[in-house]
């Protein structure tokens, strides 16, 4: 249940609407940190990944924004 979304500055927004490990990160924080790393690794380098909403921090869902480096000319 997570959905791409493409925004028109050339963003894009990962929504996570039911977290698959919620329950587990509850009880351990590390797991939200690795599946940041996860989405990094699997992204690959150049694009900057940050996390805007956070279900353990009280919010609806995890939503990461997904967001091209910017490179120099």
């Amino acid at each position: 249940m997570a959905e791409i979304i493409e925004n028109p500055d050339g963003t894009y927004c990962y929504v996570e609407k039911h977290c698959p490990i919620c329950e587990a990160a509850r009880a351990c924080s590390n797991l939200c940190k690795k599946e940041m790393e996860m989405f990094r690794q699997v992204i690959g380098d150049g694009v900057e990944i940050a996390r805007g909403e956070h279900i353990l921090k009280g919010d609806n869902r995890c939503v990461y924004w997904i967001k091209p480096e910017e490179t120099s000319v």
